[in-house]
């Protein structure tokens, strides 16, 4: 009986540890690229020291869907921060309720599923060379497993 307890706390062991190192290697994602000013889908702002800064622009209207039901989620940017409201609401989380919050740097998305117990999952993703879809996660456990909410721009905001 020992045994077997030392196989499976060593099994369980070994599965945590490939999830926590999967987990980091996402969270390490590193820019290939920053956009310039004046490319497409770009602001440029100042930062807090007066250096001049462009960043993918966000804002507007992402389609993705929340546990297989389509939704729409508005993006509101501010220099290289983000937040995202639902347009729609549902039982989880009402309309105009704040759904993912973040940042951009280079190519990457650095975001937060919110959820409506207000905990976060952290997901970290690549836009494509379009900067028109990129990845937030939205597995906040195995009680909301439901893979990687993709969200592709379907209008900018102007």
């Amino acid at each position: 009986m020992t045994n077997l307890k030392n196989v499976i706390v060593n099994t369980v062991a070994a599965a945590g540890l490939a999830a926590v190192v999967s987990g980091c290697a996402a969270l390490s994602l590193k820019p290939d690229f920053y956009p310039k000013a004046g490319d497409a889908h770009t602001i440029t702002y100042k930062d807090s020291k007066g250096v001049e800064k462009t960043v993918f622009d966000l804002s507007g209207k992402w389609a993705t869907q929340y546990y297989g039901r389509d939704e729409i989620v508005k993006i509101i940017q501010t220099e290289d921060r983000i937040d995202g409201y639902k347009t729609i609401g549902s039982s989880y989380v009402g309309g105009g309720g704040a759904t993912i919050r973040g940042g951009v740097e280079g190519n990457i998305v650095d975001c937060d599923t919110i959820w409506s117990d207000g905990t976060r999952t952290r997901y970290i993703s690549k836009l494509t060379k379009d900067a028109d879809m990129f990845e937030c996660s939205a597995d906040g456990g195995s009680s909301r497993a439901f893979g990687t909410r993709k969200l592709k721009r379907i209008e900018p905001t102007k």
